[in-house]
Parts: C-alpha cells; structure tokens; sequence
C-alpha cells in the first residue's frame, strides 16, 4: 500500500508529548501524584519514526482490502517431548500436566482464600459459610477430572 491510498484520521494527541519530564499516577488513597521520570531514554531519529507512526489511526477502506501478512513457514511436526510408557496409561498425561506441587499449591491457596473470606464476614444463621471444611489432594484432583470431562462431553 502507498501514502496515497492511506488516509490518516487524526495525528497522535499533542498533549502525551507535553508530559515526557513527568508522570501522572493515582496512589492507594486515590489522590493524584506526580513524580519525575527516573529514566531517561536516549532515542534515535529512526526509533522516534517508527514508534510515532504507530499512533496514527487510518480509515478501513472494506471495498479494497489489503494483502494479509505472510504466513509463518513452520516446519516442525507437533508432538510430545516426554518419554511414555504405552502400557502405563491415560493417567501418565494427567499426572505429567498437573504435579503434586501444582495440587498443593492450589488446595494451599483455596483454603488460604477460604479462610480470608470466611474471617472477612459474620456469617448468618443458616450459612454455608459455618460447615466449610479445608479442601484436600484428593478433592481437587476429583474437580479437575470433572472439569477435564466437561470439556471432552
């Protein structure tokens, strides 16, 4: 495509270049800070073209689209790089996608969120909240088959 058949809608915002000495940021209490820039870029001419050019935004003309990019050549095969036993079974696949220490973790922090949630409000009479019980291994491990079956079903 040529500068001809483009048309540029509006140029970038003149008002982001007045701000290049300082930055404007809303804290936790949510005021407005302003604080100087602590790093300082040397950018060259031709990276200054190249980055500015992607702030303009041009009209779509559907009529005469242009040519999609050029498709990525790939050359591998897809396969699995890990060594399976054909006799072991199904189960091999699942336990080399989710370790032990991805089921800790994640029982770990279900209960860790259980517990702030729970500590965080007075739970009425007929909560559900009061017969919680801390998930297990075994118990994530059910729920991730389900989840896993509901999306081969």
């Amino acid at each position: 495509m040529d500068e001809s058949e483009i048309n540029p809608i509006n140029d970038y915002d003149s008002d982001l270049e007045s701000e290049t000495d300082s930055e404007i940021s809303i804290n936790d209490s949510g005021s407005i800070d302003s604080f100087s820039d602590d790093f300082d870029f040397d950018i060259s001419d031709d990276e200054n073209d190249d980055l500015s050019q992607g702030r303009n935004f041009y009209e779509i003309d559907c009529n005469n689209p242009s040519a999609p990019p050029p498709r990525f050549a790939s050359t591998n095969t897809p396969e699995i790089h890990l060594d399976f036993d054909a006799s072991s079974g199904k189960m091999q696949y699942y336990e080399a996608l989710i370790d032990n220490n991805l089921i800790d973790l994640i029982v770990h922090e279900t209960n860790r969120y259980a517990e702030q949630i729970i500590g965080s409000s007075i739970p009425r009479r007929h909560s559900r909240s009061k017969k919680w019980e801390p998930t297990s291994k075994e118990e994530m491990h059910v729920f991730i088959a389900l989840i896993i079956l509901q999306g081969i079903v």
